[in-house]
């Protein structure tokens, strides 16, 4: 990524920090000065910064948040400075909105995600619940967009203010991704990899499969399917027999080939858990009878 001057890296963190290229508290010129250096000129930590210092105009906070960037990112802007301002905005996030950000981990790079699929993934996850007057739908995208004005996420699509779909930069997703695994919130299998010694409970499955390569059938023997709340296939679906997943409360499959009415009578009745179904293929024309006996379905997008 290209560095900018420090010209425009100060119009750029005084925009996104007061709404403004000027600076409106003097108090804070120094301690700004400092932030951007630390910044070396890079967009996204300057954007990330000042978005956690919006409506700050305490002195000692924007102290706090100097001293814990860390050094300069001039030497090495991709790796461990970077993480450590990603840390700083992080764990900034109010423990609901921090699980709802790093379960985008599931998604593939540069995928563009849709506003309306993510929150009610979310719900069905039981990330959010109502309050009071409003709905668990709203509450969501309350989240969305505070993740939006945080710069955790990038809005695209925008209609009247309103983002329909949203992308993850490269960084924050690898960020988020490595936080997913470390904390045993999302395993995620690529195709392309081989090697899996997972002794632990799979809560979240995501599964890459565009080549669609049977020696991934070795994976699935060895992992232990039946405490996975929620799968989500990218590419040729799986191998592995779908009644594995017993607990499965949501299942969102994204296909080009493989994915056909055949492929979908074989588990659906098998599946009572289901809260939110997705099936996204061209090949489907008919959906099986037993679906109305999912009794907690609450969306199915087809």
């Amino acid at each position: 990524m290209e560095a900018l001057s420090f010209a425009d890296s100060k119009r750029l963190f005084y925009r996104r920090a007061f709404g403004s290229e000027e600076l409106r508290y003097p108090h804070l010129e120094k301690v700004c000065h400092g932030i951007m250096e630390k910044c070396s000129g890079l967009p996204l930590a300057l954007i990330t910064i000042s978005s956690l210092l919006v409506d700050q105009v305490e002195k000692d906070e924007w102290k706090r948040v100097l001293t814990t960037i860390g050094h300069a990112l001039a030497k090495n802007p991709d790796a461990e400075d970077m993480t450590k301002i990603l840390s700083l905005s992080y764990y900034d996030l109010p423990r609901q909105l921090r699980t709802c950000f790093l379960y985008l981990s599931i998604f593939p790079e540069d995928y563009v995600i849709a506003k309306e699929r993510l929150v009610n993934r979310w719900i069905a996850e039981g990330f959010i619940h109502e309050e009071q007057e409003l709905s668990a739908y709203r509450i969501g995208e309350n989240y969305f967009n505070d993740l939006i004005n945080r710069s955790m996420i990038q809005p695209i699509d925008v209609e009247y203010g309103q983002a329909k779909v949203c992308l993850v930069h490269d960084i924050i997703l690898d960020y988020i991704k490595c936080k997913a695994a470390d904390e045993n919130f999302i395993t995620s299998i690529d195709s392309v990899e081989h090697q899996y010694t997972l002794e632990y409970k799979i809560r979240r499955l995501c599964v890459v499969n565009k080549r669609n390569e049977k020696k991934e059938d070795s994976i699935w023997t060895s992992l232990i399917l039946s405490h996975v709340r929620s799968l989500t296939i990218f590419g040729h679906p799986i191998q592995t027999s779908l009644l594995s997943f017993k607990a499965l409360r949501v299942l969102d499959i994204e296909s080009s080939r493989g994915l056909n009415d055949h492929y979908i009578t074989t588990f659906i009745e098998k599946l009572p858990h289901l809260k939110y179904l997705r099936l996204c293929s061209y090949l489907i024309s008919n959906l099986p009878e037993e679906i109305g006996e999912l009794h907690y379905l609450e969306t199915l997008d087809v």
